[in-house]
């Protein structure tokens, strides 16, 4: 955990002393995110997949997870409202609180605190309820507050953007139905390479975005970002716990874990697509995340 801490705190400095000196670091970070989208994530899946037993407890926790998110996804979207903010904000709070970050943190995280027998259920939350968020969820959502896009969201072009933006979701279904064999110990290697490898990328594309920000001169309301951290950081961990004991007592651990993650990047991505209020997402996104590192090495002293 120190050295995941370290590497987040570089990734996010480097990344706000690149986009300081140059507006060119914004064209690299989009195109280091696309590497990561397009090819190490669904190497990471497609490995850990072969290794991945999905079993009805497995089933069950990740439609756990799924209402986890909508519930508060409900409360995110209600509670902004009543703080009076605008529908640029309100979408702002709402993305940010149900985007987690169980990729480019969680996935290193997970492994380095779960055994390698549970670790591929990680990585089966990320990609099964992660990524269909972002890419396929989260778009209607943000468009139903954009103050520019009107709701103009089509299901179709949603499910071909799934295919295209996200093919870690059919390489963990291609490694769930291969043999075993078809994933050689090298190729888990590399994958394990790969979880390591995208935690400095992302969290450089954080500096570089609070950085562009700052200079843009775009300010987050701190009763948003309160709520955001609150459901974020403490209502959606609590409520899978609470559904764990009451309703799925053999849910893995790693879904718990995967449910504790901060913001994820991708409400970013989107929230500037469709001209929400990317002051509150990013600043949301660094407090967050600030609050499970410290938290998670708390734990590591501790236990």
């Amino acid at each position: 955990m120190p050295l995941i801490t370290l590497a987040v705190v570089l990734g996010i400095g480097l990344g706000a002393v690149a986009r300081r000196r140059t507006e060119r670091a914004d064209d690299f970070v989009r195109a280091a995110l696309d590497v990561v989208m397009l090819l190490l994530i669904p190497l990471i899946g497609y490995a850990y997949a072969t290794r991945l037993e999905l079993n009805l407890s497995t089933v069950a926790g990740l439609v756990g997870g799924y209402a986890v998110i909508a519930v508060i996804g409900l409360l995110a979207w209600q509670l902004s409202a009543r703080l009076h903010l605008t529908p640029a904000q309100q979408g702002g709070v709402v993305l940010a609180t149900v985007l987690a970050n169980t990729g480019y943190l969680g996935l290193p995280v997970a492994h380095e605190l779960l055994r390698d027998g549970e670790f591929p259920q990680s990585v089966a939350w990320d990609s099964l309820i992660s990524q269909p968020m972002a890419l396929l969820i989260a778009p209607f959502i943000a468009a139903a507050f954009s103050p520019t896009h009107g709701g103009d969201v089509h299901v179709g072009q949603q499910l071909v953007a799934v295919l295209r933006r996200a093919p870690a979701i059919p390489a963990l279904i291609a490694g769930l139905l291969v043999p075993e064999s078809w994933a050689p110990q090298w190729l888990l290697d590399v994958a394990t390479v790969c979880i390591y490898a995208i935690l400095p990328l992302g969290f450089f594309a954080v500096g570089v975005t609070i950085m562009r920000l700052r200079h843009e001169g775009e300010r987050a309301p701190r009763p948003a970002v309160g709520l955001i951290l609150g459901l974020r950081n403490v209502v959606a961990p609590v409520l899978f716990l609470v559904l764990g004991l009451l309703v799925l007592p053999d849910a893995p651990r790693a879904f718990a874990l995967q449910a504790a993650m901060p913001c994820g990047l991708n409400a970013l991505v989107i929230g500037h697509a469709f001209d929400l209020d990317t002051g509150v997402i990013a600043t949301a996104i660094a407090w967050s995340t600030a609050i499970v590192l410290a938290v998670s090495l708390v734990g590591v002293v501790l236990f």
